[in-house]
C-alpha cells in the first residue's frame, strides 16, 4: 500500500512538472519515460548519497527511490551526506537521472535500510541504482581493473558478480565462506538501454560481512565423481570440495579432465593457477555444478604442487558405447574410418564411423594430408554436446563428441584404397562428362549431317526442277511457239489475198490472238527458263502482267502496291505462282464477269503478305464455281499453286458487287 502511493505521489509529480511544477522526488524522476526525461524538467530534492563513483557520477536515495547526478568536476560528497540538489533531467544510460547539477551538503543523514535481493529482482531493474543486500557463497575473488576487486558469489542457482572499490585483502579468507554484501544494484546496459548482466557495486571490503566462514582446503570434504550432485538426505548445498585425480586432457581456457578412480570429470580451474601436464597428480577445491549431462567442478584452485607421472592409458571401447553417454569425460580410444573432415567455429571436426555408428572428433588442428577413407586409431575425451529426454525421469545424450588433446591422438593404421570415394566421385563425374560431351558430339554431328542432307536434297531438287523446266520450255519453243508462228504467217498471207472485209476483220482478229497467245507462250518460256532459287520483284512481276493484257477493248486493269513493297524481293517460285494466280483471275475477269475495271492490290500486313484482285462484274456461284467445275481447271489450279506457297486462298464478293480473290501467305515461310 505504501508503495502504491508512492507511485500514485510521483506520477502525479511527473503530471504537474508538465505544467511548469518541479520534480521533487527521486521516484517521479525515475518514473519519466526517455522522451520527457530528455525535455529537461526542472528537478528539486534532498536524499542520502548512498554510493560515489568519483569522479562521475553521485547517487542518491530518498525515502521514495533513488537517482543520480553528475559532479561535473566537484569534490564528491561522503557516503551518508544530506544534500539538496538542483538541476534538469536526463535521460541516462538506462533510466533517467539529474544533469547540469548543482548540489550542497545539507546535514549528515541515515543510510537507508539495504532489502535482500535474489537475482531475479536485480535483472528485473526494479532496484537499480539502489542500496541493496545479498547473500550468499563465495566462489572467487581476482583483481579487476584500477585497483578493484571482482567477487563471484553464488546468489540462489544464479552467479553475481560483486565489484569492490579496493584490492583484494586476505581472499583466501572468504573462498567458501557465506557472506552478506550490502552495496549498489547496478549493471551493464547495451545501447538499447537494457539490462544485459547486473551486478553489485561495494565501496570497500567493510560492506562485506562473513556470515559463515569456510572450511579450510585441509579441512574440506573429498569426493569422487560419482559422489558430487547426487542425492544426500539434507540436500546438495554445493559448497566447497576437495578432489583428487590424474590429468588425462589439458584445454585452453583453463579447463582441464581428471580420472579420479575409475571415473572421468571435467574441472575448470581459474586462471593464475599452476600448470599441469598429462599423468600429473593433483589434488585441488572447487564448487559442484551441472555440466551438459554429468556433473563437474567450477572455479576450482590446485592445493597442492601437482606430481609428475606417466599419461594414463585410454579404455578401449566402440563408438556406439561412446555415443551412450556412459564415457563422458573420460578417456577413450577406439578405432574408426575417417569419413570427413572440415573446419568449424572452434576448430575442426573429423566425422568419424565404426560400424553403423557414426562420431565427430574435436580438434584445434588438423593434418591436411589427412586421408578420407583412411582406417585410424583416436584417442580422445568423451564429451556430451546436447541431452533429450528419455522416457519419465531419464535424460538422455543426443549429440556426443570425442575431443582430440592434439591432432597426434589420433594415428593413421591403415592407408585408404586407391579408390577412395572422392576419385570415384571424380571418375564417375569424369565419365559423365564424356557421355555428355559425347552425346553432344553425336547430336551436333546428327544436326549437321541432316542439315547437309536437307541442302544437298534441296540442291539436287531445284536442279532436277530446273531440268525439267529447261525441258518443258524447249518443248514449247520447237513445237508450240514454232507451231503459232506458221500460223501467224498463214494468217497473214491469207488476209493479203482476201478482199472481202469481213473476212479480213475476221483473220485480223484471229491474227491479234495469235500474237497474244505467243506473247504469253514467250512469258513461259522465259519464266521456265529463270532459275527456281533467285529472287524477283513481286510488284514488277506484277506490273508486266498487267502491261501484257491491257488493250483496246476489255476491263481497265490498275495495280496497287505499298511504297515499302515496291522494293522487297521474293523468292521467284513464290513471285511465279502469284503471278499465275493474278492471271488466272483477271483472265476469269474478262472472260466471265463483264468487268469493267480490275485491281490487283499487294501489301504485307503483320506478318503476312496479302494479294488481292477485284473486279466490278457480275460474280458467281464461290461455292460451286471454284471447286472444280466439270471441265473448267482454272481455280482449281489456283488452289494448287496456293498450297504450294503454303498460302490461303478465298474468293468473295467485292466491295462493288463483283469478285474477289484474296490470297495470304505467311512471310515466316519464305
Amino acid at each position: 500500500m505504501k508503495s502504491f502511493c508512492l507511485l500514485t505521489l510521483a506520477l502525479g509529480l511527473a503530471a504537474g512538472s508538465a505544467n511548469g511544477e518541479t520534480l521533487k522526488s527521486a521516484l517521479a524522476v525515475r518514473s519519466l519515460d526517455f522522451e520527457r526525461a530528455d525535455s529537461g524538467i526542472p528537478v528539486d530534492l534532498t536524499g542520502v548519497v548512498i554510493f560515489t563513483d568519483f569522479p562521475g557520477t553521485v547517487f542518491i536515495q530518498d525515502e521514495t527511490s533513488a537517482t543520480f547526478f553528475r559532479l561535473q568536476g566537484r569534490v564528491p560528497p561522503a557516503v551518508g551526506d544530506m544534500v539538496h540538489v538542483r538541476g534538469r533531467t536526463s535521460p541516462g544510460l538506462y533510466l533517467p537521472g539529474i544533469e547540469s547539477a548543482t548540489f550542497e551538503v545539507v546535514g549528515e543523514g541515515v543510510l537507508p535500510p539495504a532489502p535482500p535481493v535474489q537475482f531475479e529482482e536485480l535483472q528485473s531493474g526494479r532496484l537499480h541504482y539502489q542500496r541493496v543486500m545479498v547473500e550468499g557463497i563465495v566462489r572467487t575473488i581476482v583483481p579487476d581493473n584500477e585497483g578493484t576487486s571482482l567477487m563471484t558469489v553464488t546468489l540462489g542457482s544464479r552467479i553475481i558478480e560483486v565489484k569492490v572499490d579496493s584490492l583484494p585483502i586476505g581472499e583466501s579468507h572468504y573462498i567458501g565462506a557465506k557472506v552478506r554484501a550490502v552495496g549498489l544494484a547496478a549493471g551493464d546496459i547495451n545501447h538499447r538501454r537494457q539490462l544485459v548482466r547486473p551486478y553489485l557495486r561495494c565501496a570497500g571490503w567493510s560492506d562485506i560481512e562473513i556470515l559463515e566462514a569456510g572450511p579450510e582446503p585441509q579441512d574440506l570434504p573429498v569426493v569422487t565423481p560419482e559422489d558430487v550432485m547426487t542425492f544426500a538426505v539434507g540436500g546438495q548445498e554445493l559448497k566447497r570440495v576437495s578432489l583428487r585425480g590424474f590429468v588425462t586432457g589439458v584445454f585452453p581456457g583453463g579447463t582441464i579432465y581428471l580420472r579420479s578412480g575409475d571415473t572421468g570429470i571435467a574441472v575448470r580451474v581459474v586462471p593464475g593457477e599452476p600448470a599441469v601436464k598429462l599423468g600429473d597428480k593433483v589434488v585441488l577445491a572447487g564448487f559442484p555444478e551441472m555440466n551438459r549431462y554429468t556433473a563437474t567442478l567450477v572455479d576450482s584452485v590446485i592445493l597442492e604442487e601437482p606430481v609428475a607421472g606417466a599419461p594414463l592409458m585410454p579404455e578401449k571401447v566402440s563408438v556406439s558405447e561412446v555415443l551412450k553417454g556412459n564415457f563422458d569425460s573420460e578417456l577413450v580410444t577406439f578405432s574408426a574410418l575417417i569419413v570427413d573432415w572440415f573446419r568449424s567455429d572452434s576448430g575442426y571436426r573429423i566425422v568419424l564411423k565404426d560400424g553403423d555408428s557414426i562420431i565427430q572428433a574435436t580438434s584445434l588442428e588438423i593434418d591436411t594430408n589427412l586421408a578420407r577413407g583412411a582406417k585410424v586409431e583416436v584417442t580422445g575425451i568423451g564429451v556430451v554436446e546436447k541431452t533429450r529426454r528419455s522416457g519419465e525421469y531419464r535424460s538422455a545424450p543426443e549429440q556426443v563428441v570425442l575431443r582430440l588433446r592434439s591432432i597426434d591422438d589420433l594415428r593413421v593404421v591403415e592407408a585408404p584404397g586407391w579408390w577412395t570415394p572422392r576419385r570415384l566421385v571424380i571418375a564417375l563425374v569424369g565419365l559423365i562428362a564424356i557421355g555428355v560431351a559425347a552425346l553432344s558430339w553425336v547430336f551436333l554431328l546428327r544436326r549437321q549431317v541432316k542439315n547437309q542432307t536437307m541442302a544437298l536434297r534441296s540442291k539436287i531438287e531445284n536442279e532436277a526442277v530446273l531440268e525439267e523446266r529447261q525441258r518443258i520450255a524447249r518443248e514449247f519453243h520447237d513445237t508450240l511457239e514454232q507451231d503459232l508462228a506458221g500460223l501467224s504467217l498463214r494468217l497473214d498471207a491469207a488476209g493479203a489475198s482476201s478482199k472481202n472485209e469481213k473476212v479480213l476483220g475476221f483473220i485480223k482478229g484471229s491474227r491479234g490472238l495469235v500474237s497474244r497467245i505467243q506473247n504469253e507462250t514467250r512469258s513461259l518460256v522465259v519464266d521456265l527458263r529463270e532459275s527456281p532459287g533467285g529472287t524477283m520483284s513481286l510488284s514488277e512481276a506484277l506490273a508486266e502482267l498487267v502491261d501484257s493484257v491491257t488493250g483496246e477493248v476489255g476491263p481497265k486493269i490498275t495495280l496497287s502496291a505499298q511504297s515499302e513493297e515496291e522494293s522487297l524481293l521474293y523468292p521467284s517460285r513464290v513471285v511465279h505462282h502469284l503471278k499465275m494466280i493474278a492471271r488466272e483471275s483477271v483472265t476469269n475477269a474478262m472472260k466471265h464477269s463483264g468487268a469493267e475495271s480490275v485491281e490487283i492490290d499487294v501489301r504485307v500486313e503483320g506478318e503476312q503478305l496479302i494479294l488481292a484482285i477485284s473486279d466490278d462484274g457480275s460474280g458467281f456461284d464461290f461455292g460451286f464455281e471454284t471447286r472444280g467445275k466439270s471441265g473448267h481447271f482454272g481455280c482449281m489450279g489456283m488452289r494448287e499453286r496456293a498450297r504450294k506457297i503454303e498460302a490461303e486462298i478465298e474468293w468473295n464478293a467485292s466491295g462493288s458487287g463483283g469478285t474477289m480473290v484474296e490470297v495470304r501467305m505467311p512471310l515466316k515461310t519464305l
